[in-house]
């Protein structure tokens, strides 16, 4: 039984019984609870889609996310069993890695295999410090763990609404992920040292100063940093320039300034994944990509620009 490895798994008992609930639900005698999933998926994926459409960012629903509710640019899903099948069901791997045991579990897996949780290397004094912070309560997670992508105050927000079975995070489209996916594979994989770690966290804590309107304008954020002697790029200074605007038009400008390094492979990849509402933002920006190659032939480029006018 999952409740004699209580080491490895968070809350056994109760992944068990979600389990057994969605495995009686396929068997030819649990009509009962193939009712109640459908029933919960109705109630649930009418409810937050209604939700969407009078509250939500675009009022208008998101089925390619039923169950979430999309505002101020984050999706929010209540825990319960129809969202957890649903997470088993399309992302498998975070499903279980999402409930390995935090105290002793996950640091047993990134002490032996010498890396964090997005794959990446880390001295064993930087594995001890994550699984400190890991231990740390829910609701104030977010005050050492907030993501690359959100203020402090954003990070305490989001914990006390996980401590209470609310789970949120950035909200992405089908190409939104992909960008993210492939930033990630261009991601070098060895350990950070302590010098980029200290400029990350430099570059993070103005950013976040700009987002909370304690530095007003750009100007202030480049005045702060040479008071500070804290050494920003321009890539990151675009970064912090674009954050504090949500609109579509600055979201573009920020994802068109992640994929400057894409090759025009990568960057076809995430036009194929857009949507024809984002297809019009970034049509420039992908014929640009493809026309200035020097990696694609002269009929490679003729293909690649008749696929977009599809």
């Amino acid at each position: 039984m999952l409740g004699d490895q209580h080491p490895v798994l968070l809350a056994p008992d109760f992944l068990e019984s979600r389990l057994k609930f969605f495995g009686a639900a396929l068997t030819p005698d649990g009509r009962e609870q193939r009712i109640a999933l459908i029933k919960g998926a109705v109630i649930m994926g009418i409810g937050a889609q209604l939700i969407n459409m009078m509250f939500g960012d675009d009022n208008k629903p998101h089925w390619d996310k039923p169950f979430s509710v999309t505002i101020g640019g984050r999706d929010y899903q209540p825990r319960s069993v129809v969202g957890d099948i649903a997470h088993l069901v399309t992302d498998p791997r975070s499903f279980f890695y999402s409930r390995i045991n935090p105290l002793w579990g996950k640091p047993v897996i990134e002490l032996a295999s010498g890396r964090n949780e997005w794959g990446q290397r880390e001295e064993v004094e930087d594995g001890i410090k994550n699984i400190v912070k890991s231990w740390t309560p829910i609701f104030a997670q977010g005050a050492i763990k907030h993501g690359s992508e959100q203020t402090l105050e954003q990070g305490l927000y989001g914990s006390l609404l996980a401590s209470v079975g609310v789970t949120n995070k950035l909200s992405k489209t089908p190409a939104e992920k992909e960008i993210s996916d492939i930033e990630f594979n261009h991601m070098k994989m060895g350990a950070e040292t302590p010098v980029q770690r200290k400029r990350y966290d430099e570059f993070r804590d103005l950013r976040d100063a700009y987002m909370t309107g304690d530095l007003n304008t750009i100007s202030d954020v480049t005045r702060k940093a040479r008071a500070d002697g804290i050494v920003i790029s321009r890539y990151q200074l675009k970064q912090i320039q674009l954050s504090r605007d949500t609109s579509p038009l600055a979201k573009s400008k920020l994802l068109e300034h992640k994929m400057q390094q894409f090759t025009p492979e990568e960057v076809l990849g995430v036009w194929g994944k857009m949507d024809d509402e984002e297809k019009p933002l970034y049509e420039k920006f992908v014929l640009h990509k493809i026309t200035r190659s020097r990696t694609m032939t002269i009929q490679e480029k003729r293909d690649a620009i008749a696929s977009l006018r599809q």
